[in-house]
């Protein structure tokens, strides 16, 4: 099936790849070489945009995001699709206040923390750390990074060293 609108993401934990818009789902698994597309019985209540996202494998859940909508926007900004069921939860419809295009992001199972860095919006580079918590639906600013400064920037990746707790 084609998607006009799409976005995707993996789940290394399950070997499957999803592309999704805001009506369906096409599911790829890199095991079986089994591919199946499911319609939601209710559509993503989420305008994508640019659909930033990421998954919490322990819970299988695919979170979707904006950091920012410009003009008038009245919808979520983070909703989650339950991949059990396929039915989307709003999270929270708290935006930043600038859209941070090309920003680095790391989710953090231990401590339920989806993290993101950098990014590009108004005309300016970003260098703030903002954090979403998935229990509180909240996003906060991280003010206790340790290290180098890092300037800001766009177009980054991050990963991270579990043995020693660092971010890339």
């Amino acid at each position: 099936e084609y998607f006009e609108d799409i976005v995707g993401v993996t789940n290394d934990k399950t070997k499957e790849v999803y592309y999704f818009n805001r009506d369906s789902i096409l599911i790829y698994n890199i095991k079986s070489d089994e591919l199946k597309t499911i319609r939601f019985k209710k559509r993503c209540p989420l305008d994508l945009v640019v659909g930033m996202n990421f998954i919490d494998k322990e819970n299988n859940k695919l979170y979707i995001y904006e950091t920012h909508h410009i003009g008038q926007y009245a919808g979520p900004s983070m909703v989650s699709l339950d991949l059990h069921s396929y039915t989307w939860k709003v999270e929270s419809d708290f935006q930043l206040d600038k859209e941070l295009h090309h920003h680095g992001y790391f989710y953090n199972s231990l401590n339920r923390k989806y993290t993101l860095f950098g990014g590009y919006g108004r005309m300016r580079y970003s260098d703030t750390f903002y954090s979403y918590n998935l229990d509180s639906s909240t996003w906060s600013t991280e003010n206790n990074i340790k290290g180098e400064t890092i300037f800001p920037r766009y177009f980054l990746s991050m990963g991270n060293h579990q043995n020693n707790k660092e971010l890339y």
